[in-house]
């Protein structure tokens, strides 16, 4: 049960399987919002990086 709401139920709900409830649920379960949200723009600013460095590496 998350929440007092049965897994399976919560996942038809909203369209997602099981085994990505579960996933979110280890890595996000004991974060609280402000560190997910902290923890999504670095994970953005990362990726935006990347593609900086790689644009430089082969212009």
């Amino acid at each position: 049960m998350v929440g007092g709401v049965p897994a399976a139920e919560l996942c038809r709900d909203h369209g997602m399987s099981s085994a990505t409830l579960y996933k979110w649920r280890a890595n996000y379960g004991g974060m609280e919002a402000s560190l997910i949200s902290e923890m999504k723009s670095m994970a953005e600013e990362n990726r935006h990086l990347k593609r900086m460095s790689a644009c430089r590496m082969t212009c």
